[in-house]
């Protein structure tokens, strides 16, 4: 049975090989964005595709190997110096489900005896919260706003 278990900067893949590259939940976890990129790109083909998602609003957690949080427009901006192309952004949640995602996440520091009713409380709640996402999408007060809970970004990449 043969790993393939190695680190962000020495993954033991033969050049121009994949297709597809996929990054799920993990770019807040590397140090070295810039060696992690020269080595994706060493792996993709030419015209491969190379896909990320990653939250916008999370706790600190996996302590100390937690790094950064990017937007997906800094992504862009990095993977463009990297060849790639063609980007497809989507964006996941909203502002009223961060709400309750850091509710969720508050509810952690309760003792347990406290946390089951308010957990029950936030069960109900979030799918109001979910519709509310839905139905008021726009920021009333400021221009050039969102507030996502996580995206995707999927590009080409081009320049080998």
């Amino acid at each position: 049975k043969k790993s393939y278990y190695c680190s962000y900067d020495k993954i033991k893949l033969k050049k121009n090989t994949a297709d597809l590259i996929m990054v799920p939940n993990l770019m807040h976890h590397i140090p070295d964005i810039k060696i992690f990129f020269h080595q994706i790109k060493s792996i993709l083909k030419k015209n491969g595709t190379l896909y990320i998602f990653e939250p916008l609003v999370r706790e600190l957690h996996q302590e100390p190997d937690d790094y950064f949080r990017i937007t997906p427009y800094g992504f862009k901006y990095i993977l463009k110096t990297y060849g790639f192309k063609n980007f497809q952004i989507n964006f996941n949640g909203g502002p009223f489900t961060a709400v309750g995602y850091c509710w969720d996440q508050a509810l952690q520091y309760l003792p347990k005896s406290k946390r089951y009713i308010m957990k029950k409380w936030l069960e109900k709640e979030m799918k109001k919260l979910i519709m509310m996402d839905k139905k008021y999408k726009k920021n009333s007060f400021r221009k050039n706003t969102s507030f996502p809970m996580s995206f995707s970004i999927t590009s080409k990449l081009v320049n080998k």
